[in-house]
């Protein structure tokens, strides 16, 4: 009586998901100084109040001439 036996199967590993990449860094808020009163995250704020944005919303500002433009900078954030 002859006895036959199986190769061994392989099996096939699976690799390891690739991580994500890293979500991007938020921008730099923009301060600005506005040239009139303005509402931002529910406070009012009056002419002249120097507050920081995201740059987008610093954009549709001076596009509606909320803000003066003697100050628009970027700051850092930590």
């Amino acid at each position: 009586m002859t006895t036959t036996t199986k190769p061994p199967t392989t099996t096939k590993r699976k690799k390891p998901a690739a991580a994500a990449p890293p979500a991007p860094a938020p921008p730099a808020l923009e301060r600005v100084r506005l040239a009139r009163e303005h509402t931002h995250l529910g406070v009012s704020h009056a002419p002249g109040a120097e507050i920081e944005v995201h740059p987008d919303i610093a954009l549709w500002l001076r596009a509606v001439g909320a803000v003066s433009p003697s100050l628009s900078t970027p700051t850092i954030q930590p």
